[in-house]
């Protein structure tokens, strides 16, 4: 298990593979939104995602979303979120 900062851009990214669990939260008493969706092959998301808004102390698991490849995106410049991802034994 292991808890990283990744950043996202407006571009969708792979941040969780199928099939791992996870937890990601925004920093709180940010204004700034992010986007997350699966998609069941590793292939790019051409939806809009589940709106996670960081001044609402939001954040999103697997429990949550369900199975698939985790992308997730910024909707104003580079975002930094905090994700804890790791592989059910």
């Amino acid at each position: 298990m292991a808890t990283t900062n990744p950043s996202l851009t407006s571009a969708w990214g792979k941040i969780v593979d199928a099939g791992d669990e996870f937890f990601l939260s925004l920093p709180f008493s940010n204004r700034t939104s992010i986007e997350v969706a699966i998609s069941d092959t590793a292939v790019v998301p051409t939806v809009q995602g589940h709106i996670l808004r960081g001044d609402q102390f939001e954040s999103v698991s697997r429990t949550m979303l369900g199975p698939g490849h985790v992308y997730a995106r910024s909707q104003a410049g580079t975002f930094t979120v905090t994700l804890t991802a790791w592989t059910p034994s």
